[in-house]
């Protein structure tokens, strides 16, 4: 049954109709910022829990492919990520360029799975600035988004069944440069091909909403990709519709999860604690604890309950939270 919401992204306002599978509540409210202005974000649910983009703000030269697997039996998955050696795995700012997946629903879902817009829409929709740099990384993010397979065995959630999948993040893409051999500039018109897996899911309505307000308030790329990881897996894929309060996980596992490259302890907590403390900031999370020591550790997430957590703007409506059910 299909539902309508406004939605507004770069000034854009439209409506747009989400085929739900079980996630009627899984409303899109309002969301505001302090301190920056985002267009409304939303992620595909399978995106969000898998995290096929590494957190790492930087990956080593060498840095072509990773390969996970976790479960057991019959339900046993494998994750796998093969990039190229002259653009490497995605990594740090690519993760922000989930921004595509607001601007295909505000297009309208087309069949076409294409997504147009000069190269400051782009920015803009994935809450970056428009400065060269900023042009240059978005180039930089097209290219391995386009030129890097994920293989994932019995682990693509359809809204009922588990399927294997292999897709690029992105299908195709058409940039127009101001000479030869160029990168893009603030003058590029692109137009992005999602693969038919994603644009499938989206029209679904397999997907979550994000919160601009708690994107805004965050300064690092690797605090924004940890909130997607841990806003994910908040979800179940069997009751979508449910968020968990509380998250324990292994810290290895979750390393795995993020896609830091490096292992081992010590460096898996150097890369999450200064998201964790953004997040803390942003109220976003209540607490972060880690509990025993070396490989067995494990880190336990508590989730802010109130407002600013829910991205509430009390300009606009306020959000009502389903009772009996965590925020």
């Amino acid at each position: 049954m299909g539902f309508f919401k406004s939605f507004v992204v770069d000034n854009l306002s439209f409506c747009f109709s989400l085929r739900t599978h079980n996630i009627n509540s899984m409303t899109l409210l309002h969301r505001a910022s302090e301190k920056r202005s985002l267009p409304r974000h939303i992620d595909e649910l399978n995106l969000a829990r898998l995290g096929l983009i590494s957190m790492q703000s930087r990956v080593g030269a060498g840095s072509t492919s990773w390969k996970d697997e976790y479960g057991e039996g019959d339900e046993r998955m494998s994750v796998k990520c093969i990039g190229t050696p002259q653009y490497l795995v995605p990594f740090g700012l690519d993760n922000d360029i989930i921004g595509i997946l607001c601007l295909f629903a505000a297009q309208g879902f087309p069949a076409t799975n294409a997504v147009t817009g000069t190269a400051n829409h782009f920015l803009r929709a994935s809450g970056l600035d428009t400065s060269g740099r900023y042009h240059r990384n978005l180039h930089g993010s097209l290219m391995r988004l386009s030129h890097t397979n994920s293989h994932i065995e019995r682990g693509w959630h359809d809204g009922k069944r588990y399927r294997t999948v292999i897709f690029r993040h992105l299908h195709e893409i058409m940039f127009d440069t101001g000479q030869s051999g160029g990168t893009i500039d603030q003058d590029s018109m692109i137009t992005v091909v999602l693969p038919p897996i994603i644009a499938e899911s989206l029209r679904r309505g397999f997907l979550k909403p994000l919160s601009s307000g708690i994107l805004g308030e965050l300064t690092q790329p690797t605090a924004r990709a940890l909130y997607r990881l841990l806003d994910g897996h908040r979800h179940t894929l069997d009751a979508p519709s449910e968020r968990l309060q509380e998250f324990k996980v292994g810290l290895l596992e979750w390393g795995r999860k993020a896609r830091i490259l490096n292992l081992s302890p010590d460096k898996i907590r150097r890369v999450l604690d200064p998201a964790h403390d953004e997040l803390l900031r942003a109220h976003y999370l209540a607490s972060v604890t880690y509990h025993g020591r070396g490989q067995n550790q494990s880190v336990h997430y508590r989730k802010e309950c109130g407002r600013k957590a829910q991205g509430f703007n009390p300009g606009m409506d306020s959000p009502r939270l389903p009772q009996g059910r965590p925020c």
